[in-house]
């Protein structure tokens, strides 16, 4: 006998309601939207003071080790002189344009390509940056001699004073007996505590904790040289700032410097009018990669992406209508924003396709033409971190015309 209750699974009343997803964070990491590549085997390390004879293109911002960059060359250059079986993978050089003093060094970082699309006048690539270089000289054909940096790790000042029989007693767990064992180490010492204070980076690594969890990221790198390079990527920097953690080999030193940047809240401005954009509280992490990564557009410009929340009101627009197509963001629509004061491009609004994806939308801001300002005052004093003030020798002089090729977009492409 049938019932004459109603199914629940037959009414419309009662659908199930879908359950919210969280977005995927590695998938921006894959940059799906260039297409199947085929893998490039081998990875090469050169050795730091040495001199070597690289392929080299322009680019338009500075890149640190460990950032993805995907590329899109308009010649094949890179591949010549190369045979099918080298263990040592497909290697270049990015060196960046008008990233440099007038006279000064030009600096650069070494690209291992780990995916590649097929051979032809575009050569569509993903890449890794791995080593800070300076050009020696150039070369014909695209090609230049190029010096590889070191990345120095100073022990701990104090600790290093230690006798061998008192170093176990600086690797406790536990912070309070560490702070004991310090203090009581500077009474035997010449200098105060607080000079060696100076040189320890227990003050940065606890802002950095604060930084990381206001933007909810619990896993970063560990490693102290790959971490300084991870953070002056992902927090507020000014160009200049940038400019002097890269060029800098000690660890120590870039440390310093975030831990000054750390100390002021920033916002982010229109580069061409100084228009309001975002806040400092308004980034997040869209990709694991954390909140600003390198992506390619259809044209082959790369655009450094930082991604928030949300924008100040009225300070940006819309234009044109949304777009799926090349996507960096899979299940996320596109559409270009400007800047309503200036009308200059500032980037993109991402809205999500289904409905029960979260974050329903946001913002990818260009690292072109954004730049960032402090509430407070963040000036140098003189002569601090003063580390690409020189001179270069006549060997490093260069003809920057045939580098600005790779570089030469029109705002068009730059979309």
């Amino acid at each position: 006998m049938e019932s004459d209750l109603p199914n629940p699974q037959q009414s419309g009343d009662s659908a199930p309601i879908p359950t919210t997803e969280i977005y995927n964070t590695e998938l921006p990491t894959e940059h799906a939207y260039l297409g199947k590549m085929e893998r490039v085997e081998g990875v090469d390390y050169l050795e730091p003071g040495k001199t070597y004879r690289l392929p080299i293109y322009s680019h338009h911002s500075i890149v640190y080790p460990g950032e993805i960059v995907p590329l899109m060359l308009n010649d094949s250059t890179l591949y010549s002189g190369r045979s099918n079986d080298s263990s040592d993978g497909l290697k270049f050089g990015l060196v960046f344009q008008n990233q440099y003093r007038d006279g000064g060094r030009v600096y650069g970082v070494t690209c291992q390509v780990y995916e590649r699309g097929a051979e032809g006048l575009s050569a569509l690539m993903k890449t890794v940056a791995q080593q800070r270089f300076y050009i020696v000289r150039q070369s014909q054909e695209r090609r230049a001699d190029v010096k590889i940096l070191p990345e120095i790790v100073l022990p701990d000042p104090l600790i290093s004073t230690c006798s061998n029989a008192m170093v176990r007693y600086a690797h406790s767990s536990r912070k309070d007996r560490l702070s004991t064992f310090k203090r009581l180490l500077t009474q035997t010492t010449v200098w105060p505590q607080f000079v060696y204070d100076q040189y320890d980076t227990k003050e940065v690594m606890a802002k950095v904790e604060r930084f990381l969890s206001s933007l909810n990221i619990t896993s970063v790198q560990t490693d102290k040289v790959k971490l300084s390079f991870w953070l002056a990527r992902n927090i507020p920097l000014t160009e200049e700032y940038r400019k002097m953690i890269f060029c800098t080999d000690s660890v120590l030193r870039r440390m310093l410097i975030i831990n000054k940047a750390l100390d002021h809240m920033w916002y982010f401005i229109c580069k061409r009018c100084e228009s309001e954009i975002a806040n400092y509280d308004d980034m997040f992490a869209m990709s694991k990669q954390g909140v600003q990564t390198s992506y390619c557009n259809p044209a082959g410009y790369v655009h450094d992406t930082l991604t928030v929340h949300k924008t100040k009101e009225n300070s940006t627009l819309p234009v044109e209508r949304p777009s799926t197509n090349f996507s960096w963001f899979p299940g996320y629509s596109w559409q270009i924003i400007v800047c309503a004061n200036c009308r200059q491009h500032l980037g993109w609004k991402f809205v999500a396709e289904k409905k029960n994806v979260l974050p329903k939308s946001f913002y990818g801001l260009s690292g072109t033409n954004i730049t960032v300002k402090s509430h407070g005052d963040l000036k140098k004093t003189e002569g601090e971190f003063d580390l690409t003030a020189r001179t270069a020798s006549n060997e490093e002089q260069l003809d920057y015309e045939e580098l600005s090729e790779f570089d030469s977009s029109t705002d068009e492409e730059m979309y």
